[in-house]
């Protein structure tokens, strides 16, 4: 249908989308890279890699912070009440009190009284069917009935429209185009058990107005059958139906009691038309109040069974849920539909605030200074009136009220104008820092020496880890998310190596913390000479990828090409990787000539750059000192070969396969052999590719030697 009513693409629209992208990156890169530096170089103990900054992300965190300023400054006061019980029910008096006495003078006058039901009012409501679900409202519902989060919700919902289950998540619209076949999807539903019922209730396709945003129809389900067992899916059923059902009708009823001048209200609902309701009831999405109904008559008089003093303390706001967290960010125009899920995400991957119990977000130390530090320099950074002052303009843009050029001029302007004033005044932030977090200087432990001073450095083994020289002022930068261990080895640059251990695998990672975080600007040089290809890596260098004169260099330790570098993808035959999914058919390319406008669609192809750079990486290599025994591992995969207990030494023999053999020396003797030729059985786990039978002498060829 598309592509029978083409029109020109809308470049007013495209230049909106390109001048937030590029506002967005370069004002998020400018505080995020200055932040990042200042503070982690300083502190240690703030447990993120990254102290970034977000145009839309960090107001974001701000409403969750004030919400925790909200709860900080509340004090809660004890209120006292009425409460009489009859026989069926029980009812409160409508006005608490600060003062006990009060309520005290109420009950003496209300003892041993009867209690007549002096006046009936009656009226009826409506309770409204919901509209079309948006993206916001379906990660709102999402969150509030199946406890899954933005980022977890969008995803399930990509998965669910790519299976065809369901229409495109992201939408911003709440309206059902005119066109929408609605019988069509209906009639599919009600091929299952759960609704058939409720689709038969059905009577004409009458749906709310919601609003139209030009983008794409509301979220609903395909007429793609499914079994119906996925609670997702079935939050979407759900809404699309009740959408369709006409509105929910009771009519309530106050019954006015009265005694010695005091009035009581017991109120009651009885559906009128039970309409959308019934979608939800009985299940677990039910949060409709419970439905009361009463045969009390007016003037019937009624005698209490107790009365008692009701006490209770005044409660907070909670913490802000994902859900109301949505709501405000929608209200103030933060995100768009596409990336509200995506901001959350990042503030708690942040460890801005973490996760508490219904969903809630809860601001953590880091979050909660980080946010108040920047209102002290400067508040607009922190409010949402920036952002919305920005998607005012942009709209422009999209209007073609405004030149994309222009509105990218000004904004810069006044980022750069902001941007230099936090750098001026970071001082200011700082002295909260202090007061919250360790600096470097008083934190860590004891470890290696440092190569330019030879005094003692600390280790930092928070997030992000880092070793700290406290005489050279200066960090050096470690391999992540392994457990740091020291080598009895020494760079040629004069520092101690180390050796990374990530838990569970047996895969080690040697590197020189000097190199790791300097660079070596010539191992380009010489990698190009040596394996002919360009390295294109002067920093986070790490022996494996090294070609200095040192045991530990990939010079010294380099077996062989490993099989997944040559296509640039992980197709290693023995260390195999999970199966890859098969190939899609291929695309021819297609080319569309409209109104002058030629627009190509080509095949689609992973980047050649990803696949270059996979092939430069993947290298094999013998590691003899972070092991119990020796092993062979590939730069890039995950293959390991663990070789037998022994002394192992590289030999410049070459196998016909193209790598080097190696030999090793045993008590029982010496085997010399390739560890890929010579080898008959593969065992296969989940995270590592170990080959087992290495250990037993019998797959090397060569001379046994015994005593």
């Amino acid at each position: 249908r598309c592509l029978q009513k083409l029109d020109k693409p809308d470049k007013n629209l495209s230049d909106s989308v390109e001048v937030r992208q590029e506002l967005d990156l370069k004002v998020g890169v400018a505080f995020t890279r200055f932040q990042t530096k200042f503070f982690n170089e300083k502190y240690s103990n703030l447990n993120t890699q990254t102290v970034s900054y977000g145009p839309c992300q960090t107001p974001t965190l701000n409403f969750c912070v004030e919400r925790v300023e909200e709860i900080n400054k509340f004090k809660p006061q004890k209120m006292y009440g009425l409460q009489i019980k009859f026989d069926k029910f029980d009812v409160f008096y409508h006005q608490e009190s600060l003062q006990r006495e009060i309520i005290e003078e109420m009950l003496a006058k209300l003892k041993g009284e009867d209690f007549t039901v002096k006046q009936i009012k009656t009226k009826t409501e409506k309770s409204t069917r919901p509209m079309g679900m948006n993206t916001v409202n379906l990660l709102k519902k999402a969150s509030e009935k199946l406890h899954t989060g933005p980022a977890d919700a969008m995803h399930r919902a990509e998965q669910l429209y790519m299976d065809g289950y369901i229409t495109y998540p992201r939408t911003e619209s709440s309206s059902y185009p005119s066109s929408f076949n609605h019988k069509e999807v209906v009639d599919q539903i009600a091929q299952s058990t759960m609704y058939k019922e409720i689709c038969s209730k059905i009577q004409g396709f009458k749906p709310r107005q919601g609003v139209d945003a030009g983008d794409h129809p509301p979220i609903t389900p395909t007429s793609k059958h499914f079994d119906g067992s996925d609670s997702f899916y079935n939050l979407v059923v759900k809404n699309y139906l009740a959408s369709l059902l006409p509105d929910a009708e009771y009519e309530i009823s106050d019954y006015i009691m009265e005694a010695k001048g005091y009035q009581f209200v017991f109120r009651t609902r009885k559906y009128i038309n039970e309409g959308w309701h019934i979608v939800y009831r009985g299940s677990a999405e039910d949060d409709i109040e419970q439905i009361l109904s009463s045969d009390l008559q007016l003037n019937q008089v009624l005698k209490p069974t107790g009365t008692s003093i009701t006490e209770r303390f005044t409660k907070p706001p909670g913490h802000l849920t994902e859900s109301a967290l949505l709501s405000l960010m929608e209200k103030n125009q933060i995100g768009t539909d596409a990336s509200m899920a995506t901001h959350i995400q990042n503030i708690l991957d942040r460890n801005y605030v973490k996760l508490g119990p219904n969903r809630t977000l809860i601001p953590t130390e880091l979050g909660v200074q980080l946010i108040n530090g920047l209102k002290i320099i400067d508040r607009d950074l922190v409010h949402s009136q920036l952002r919305a002052q920005m998607e005012a303009e942009l709209n422009k843009v999209a209007l073609g009220k405004q030149s994309k050029q222009n509105m990218l001029d000004v904004q810069l302007r006044n980022y750069l104008s902001k941007f230099t004033f936090f750098k001026q005044n970071i001082n200011l932030m700082d002295q909260l820092f202090e007061a919250k977090f360790q600096v470097m200087k008083s934190a860590g432990k004891p470890f290696i020496q440092c190569a330019q001073c030879h005094k003692f450095t600390k280790l930092i083994s928070s997030v992000p880890q880092r070793i700290y020289c406290q005489t050279c002022d200066r960090i050096y930068q470690v391999v992540q998310n392994g457990k740091l261990i020291e080598i009895n080895k020494t760079c040629p640059c004069g520092q101690k190596c180390l050796s990374s251990l990530i838990s569970g695998k047996d895969k080690h990672t040697p590197f020189c913390p000097k190199c790791f975080t300097d660079g070596l600007e010539e191992n380009d040089v010489e990698y190009q000479t040596y394996f002919s290809q360009p390295k294109k890596q002067v920093k986070n260098i790490t022996c494996n990828v090294c070609l200095a004169d040192c045991d530990l260099s990939l010079r010294k330790k380099y077996v062989g090409e490993c099989e997944c570098s040559e296509t640039g993808e992980f197709d290693h035959k023995i260390c195999k990787l999970p199966e890859q999914k098969p190939k899609e058919p291929e695309i021819e390319d297609i080319v569309i000539e409209f109104d002058g406008l030629v627009i190509e669609f080509n095949e689609p192809k992973k980047a050649d750059v990803q696949k270059e750079e996979i092939k430069l990486k993947s290298k094999l290599y013998l590691d003899v000192v972070s092991h119990q025994n020796a092993q062979i591992l590939c730069s890039s995969c995950q293959f390991i070969a663990n070789l037998p207990p022994g002394k192992a030494e590289l030999l410049d023999e070459m196998c016909q396969c193209g790598r080097k053999k190696v030999k090793i020396v045993t008590k029982a003797g010496e085997a010399v052999g390739c560890a890929f030729c010579e080898l008959e059985g593969v065992q296969m786990t989940e995270s590592k590719f170990v080959h087992q039978d290495l250990r037993k002498k019998k797959y090397f060829k060569g001379k046994q030697q015994g005593k």
